[in-house]
C-alpha cells in the first residue's frame, strides 16, 4: 500500500509515516474507519482524526495546501466532538495547528472509482486536553432552572439518592 501511495503522490517529499509494530496492531485501519469519529491512541497518548476531503486527487502543487486544509478540519472536528470551548476558535485552532501532525494520507489507487483523499491528523492529548470544555449551554440552563444537579459519574448512585430526597422534600413542601 505504501508503494501505491508513493506512486500517486506528486509532491517532492516522501510521506512521513512512523509507527512501531505494536502501535500498528493496536489501531484499526484508519482508511476504512468512520471519518466523523476520532480515535485515541493510548500508546502515544494522542488523538487521531481521519478527514475525508472533497478532493479526488492529490492536486499536484496544491497537495500541501490540501493537507493543511484537512488538518484544520480535523482540529475543528475534534473540538466539536469533545465539546471544547469555541469562543475565539480561530485563535485556538491556529495554535493547535502548530501542534498537529499529518500522520498519513490515502487515496484509492483504482482509477475512476471516485475515492476521496483521506488524511490522518494526530495531536497530542496533553496539548488538546488543555482547552476547556464549552460550558455556555450549562450556564444558559442554570439561569432558567430553579435547581441544578451536577453528577459525578464515579458516585452516581449516591448522588441520585441525594437528588431524589431533595425532590421528595420539595414535593412535600409544595403540597403543604
Amino acid at each position: 500500500m505504501a508503494t501505491k501511495k508513493l506512486q500517486a503522490r506528486t509532491g517532492s517529499k516522501n510521506p512521513k509515516v512512523t509507527a512501531s509494530a505494536t502501535a500498528k496492531a493496536s489501531m484499526p485501519d484508519w482508511t476504512t474507519s468512520d471519518h466523523r469519529k476520532p480515535m485515541f491512541d493510548k500508546n502515544r497518548n494522542e488523538y487521531l482524526f481521519a478527514v475525508r476531503t472533497r478532493y479526488t486527487s492529490t492536486g499536484g502543487e496544491e497537495f500541501e495546501a490540501r493537507l493543511e486544509e484537512a488538518a484544520q478540519t480535523a482540529i475543528e472536528s475534534l473540538m466539536s466532538y469533545y465539546h471544547k470551548q469555541v469562543n475565539g476558535a480561530s485563535d485556538i485552532v491556529g495554535q493547535l495547528l502548530g501542534h498537529a501532525e499529518i500522520r498519513d494520507w490515502h487515496l484509492d489507487p483504482r482509477p475512476g472509482c471516485g475515492g476521496k483523499l483521506k488524511v490522518l491528523v494526530a495531536i497530542s492529548a496533553e496539548v488538546f486536553d488543555t482547552i476547556p470544555k464549552n460550558l455556555d449551554n450549562i450556564v444558559a440552563l442554570t439561569d432558567k432552572a430553579i435547581r441544578t444537579v451536577m453528577i459525578n459519574t464515579a458516585k452516581v448512585k449516591r448522588q441520585i439518592d441525594i437528588a431524589k430526597r431533595a425532590m421528595k422534600k420539595a414535593h412535600r413542601a409544595i403540597k403543604k
